[in-house]
């Protein structure tokens, strides 16, 4: 479909609903095949930290956001971490409730300048703060994938 007129008033603009059949394929490059191979066959994290800046990044990456230089040193890293964000949640993606209450969050994972979003794994999502020190808990190693839900989420500690 091409287009035929200039919008240039924001509510001129229309939507059109459909569907579009795109197929590829996603691969995790160099540095997220090491993060995801440690995760399935040792179920640790592995992080990549810069020669230069010191900084240590998880997810890992192959060149440092700061200062630009391509990073070869993988490290493991800790399977612990702090939440740095949370919210409580009833409903999934589609609006279907969960027939309860659970937390998800942002942990920072140890000695690392990043982390992930996981499920927080408590009785109560409502003892859930900021600041609290919690563990990865990952799937038993014969049910592992290497993917991401191979994490099954963070337990307080």
């Amino acid at each position: 479909m091409a287009i035929l007129t200039k919008i240039t008033r924001n509510v001129d603009t229309r939507a059109w609903h459909d569907t579009f059949p795109v197929h590829y394929s996603y691969t995790p490059g160099e540095a997220g095949l090491k993060f995801f191979t440690n995760l399935k066959e040792k179920g640790v994290f592995t992080g990549a930290k810069c020669s230069c800046c010191g900084k240590v990044y998880v997810p890992p990456r192959i060149y440092c956001e700061e200062c630009f230089e391509e990073i070869t040193d993988f490290i493991k890293l800790p399977a612990t971490g702090s939440i740095e964000s949370f919210t409580i949640v009833k409903e999934d993606i589609d609006g279907k409730s969960l027939g309860g209450r659970k937390a998800v969050g942002f942990i920072r994972i140890d000695s690392s300048s990043g982390g992930f979003l996981g499920n927080i794994l408590c009785k109560n999502p409502d003892d859930v703060k900021t600041g609290m020190k919690v563990k990865a808990r990952m799937k038993p190693a014969s049910k592992r994938q290497g993917l991401m839900n191979d994490i099954e989420g963070f337990e307080l500690v």
